[in-house]
């Protein structure tokens, strides 16, 4: 388990966000990596809702088809 990045008041646009994540140098070193996400609207109590399935980290940005 790897380091957990929190970020408040997040646009979301039908459904799709972007976020910059620096996760420092020495992180990638050839190992498969995946990064889990969890959301929770604004004003919502209780935990993150979880996305899955996790989402693998490559060596350069893929974006889904749409």
């Amino acid at each position: 388990m790897g380091q957990t990045f929190i970020t408040n008041a997040l646009a979301v646009t039908e459904g799709l966000f972007s976020v910059r994540v620096d996760f420092g140098a020495g992180v990638f070193d050839g190992q498969d990596r995946g990064l889990d996400i969890a959301l929770k609207p604004t004003g919502l109590t209780g935990e993150p809702t979880p996305l899955t399935p996790r989402q693998p980290v490559t060596p350069a940005p893929q974006s889904p088809a749409r």
